[in-house]
């Protein structure tokens, strides 16, 4: 039935979902800006992960909103963005 609000419980699960999902990409994020040759390099891949974890957030709404949601295209569009702009920052970093 549209504009039929999901049970409460699932509402957590999904908040819950967003919560470990954003911990994770983040917590891999710094792991691996700890392993990068680089400080540019480590920055470009926290931005990245700070994107990852906004667009994990951004497909779970998604997926609850509408069940045919495709989760893996928005994902990757805001990691994407992440990166890109983690290189713009970097780039405009050695222009000044």
């Amino acid at each position: 039935m549209p504009g039929r609000r999901p049970a409460p419980e699932a509402r957590i699960q999904a908040l819950l979902f967003v919560a470990l999902a954003a911990t994770s990409t983040e917590l891999s994020g710094v792991y691996l800006a700890g392993l990068a040759p680089s400080p540019q390099l480590a920055f470009v891949l926290q931005i990245t992960a700070i994107g990852t974890a906004v667009g994990s957030g951004v497909a779970a709404r998604a997926k609850r909103r509408n069940a045919d949601a495709d989760t893996w295209s928005i994902t990757t569009a805001w990691a994407t963005l992440g990166f890109v702009v983690g290189l713009g920052i970097v780039a405009a970093s050695f222009v000044v």
